[in-house]
């Protein structure tokens, strides 16, 4: 898989020049922003459903076998993937649903199987789970970019202010909302889902962090 870091990023900027004392003063910026890594693998949940179920007299649920179960694991087999234990969880909904979780390793054998499934009826799936393991080089990459973010707002506020910038005196770091591994939602159906091709960013793991840097100043 090549390796592609996508950045991009949103700036939220807040700014402050205190006077924590009478003899003492400060510049305070907060600067968040953002990563998208490419995913190194996928899993897909994929719901089997069934109308047609009933349950014998211990409360044991029988469901009629979906008419596409045979072809969806001919399908596994052929395009050589594993399966998974399910990885979502059931609620009062899924009564009498089977569910099965695919790992993949490739964008493209996703985009592959999730067309050859779209049409078929009585399907629904989404990727439950996303995963890389360049965090250790995004994270470095992301510090980066904050601090450089933050001292060229810094020093442009006290210019504004008519003071010179001196030494970072504090940091703090925040883990954002916006870091996720979401995916594709399980409902409607997969005929009426998006094309894999028409929604390359929900493919995307999104790292972010947030610092507040305060600068001394002369």
């Amino acid at each position: 898989m090549k390796k592609i870091i996508t950045l991009f990023s949103f700036i939220l900027l807040h700014s402050s020049l205190i006077a924590q004392n009478s003899n003492e003063e400060f510049i305070e910026v907060t600067i968040t922003d953002s990563i998208q890594l490419e995913p190194e693998q996928f899993i897909f949940s994929l719901f089997f459903l069934s109308d047609d179920f009933e349950r014998d007299a211990r409360g044991n649920v029988k469901v009629t076998e979906n008419p596409n179960t045979k072809y969806i694991y001919s399908l596994i087999k052929n395009m050589k993937l594993d399966t998974l234990p399910a990885r979502v969880s059931f609620n009062t909904e899924n009564i009498g649903q089977k569910q099965i979780s695919i790992l993949f390793i490739s964008i493209n054998d996703l985009k592959e199987f999730s067309q050859k499934i779209r049409l078929k009826k009585g399907l629904q799936g989404f990727v439950s789970e996303k995963t890389t393991s360049k965090f250790k080089e995004a994270n470095e990459i992301l510090y980066e970019k904050l601090l450089l973010k933050a001292k060229q707002d810094a020093l442009l506020l006290a210019s504004k202010s008519q003071r010179e910038l001196n030494k970072i005196i504090q940091i703090i770091v925040k883990e954002t909302e916006n870091t996720e591994t979401g995916g594709w939602t399980a409902y409607p159906p997969l005929s009426m889902l998006r094309a894999a091709e028409a929604a390359p960013d929900e493919l995307k793991v999104i790292f972010s962090k947030q610092i507040t840097v305060r600068y001394s100043l002369k």
